[in-house]
């Protein structure tokens, strides 16, 4: 958005740093056998720094230099999803071959705060794989997501399958806000060392801050329009709008105005949140 100084900005990305290390032997394919017998991988999520915001709503902060803010930022819960590679000299992820194997829940340790260490998970058996992390899938803010998950079926359910689950929760809940990482190729082994590098959680939502630099103009209110309520959980090959996602045009109020000014601009931030649309024509 932009008029005559007035810009919106989207911020849509929530850091995460992933190490890796492990050796594995075959195990049940729902509970992978004890903790030195199946593939551990350990890893660290980590955040990223941005620029400083200067107007938070109640309960926002930030710290640090960072653009997005504590509430945001917030991980309750973790999953991995794990999926066979069935190409490994291939793409990284073959939507309609590499099938589901297994997910695992990841022990938090009680944290929320996006940089823990020495967290891990076990993989059960050798091969080559690609994983998923998503986090802050609640059952009570999406239950048919959390079902949807819950129900993949081993070596049946696609990547292509896993990507087009639907999301329903309100794009600006917070806490949790939903976030997912990137696919991860990673080949489990009893000798070799497995380390992932680094990955990146990011809101699968973006956010969209208002920032008043023209002189003499007041903003005392905003609407969105087209604000998209559903997404897809990896939206990454839509090529057409889903008219179903758009909800009801949002007013919001500015309170307190945003009173333009250049030299020091005004802002109202991490208020309005949407999920990605495909625009068209019209």
């Amino acid at each position: 958005m932009r008029h005559k100084g007035i810009f919106g900005m989207l911020y849509g990305v929530l850091a995460a740093g992933l190490l890796a290390l492990g050796g594995c032997s075959p195990s049940a394919v729902d509970e992978p056998a004890g903790t030195d017998s199946s593939c551990r991988v350990a890893f660290r999520l980590g955040g990223a720094a941005g620029s400083a915001s200067s107007r938070m709503v109640e309960g926002e902060s930030v710290s640090g230099g960072e653009l997005q803010t504590n509430l945001e930022k917030q991980v309750n819960s973790l999953l991995a999803v794990i999926f066979t590679d069935a190409d490994p000299l291939g793409d990284t992820e073959d939507n309609a071959n590499d099938k589901f194997f297994r997910t695992v829940k990841i022990d938090l340790g009680g944290e929320t705060i996006p940089v823990i260490d020495n967290l891990s998970f076990l993989v059960g058996d050798e091969g080559d794989y690609i994983v998923i992390f998503v986090a802050n899938v609640d059952e009570e803010k999406d239950k048919a997501l959390a079902d949807a998950l819950a129900g993949l079926k081993k070596g049946v359910t696609t990547v292509g399958e896993f990507k087009n689950l639907e999301v329903s929760q309100a794009p600006e809940t917070k806490p949790g806000m939903l976030m997912t990482s990137g696919f991860i190729r990673f080949r489990s082994s009893l000798v070799e060392a497995v380390d992932l590098g680094t990955v990146y959680l990011r809101r699968i939502m973006s956010r969209i801050d208002l920032i008043n630099m023209a002189d003499g103009v007041t903003v005392t209110r905003a609407v969105l329009h087209n604000r998209t309520v559903k997404s897809l959980l990896c939206n990454d090959e839509t090529l057409k709008v889903n008219e179903e996602y758009i909800g009801a045009t949002e007013e919001y109020t500015i309170d307190p105005a945003l009173t333009g000014n250049m030299d020091n601009p005004t802002k109202y931030e991490a208020e309005i949140y949407s999920y990605e649309q495909l625009a068209d024509k019209t």
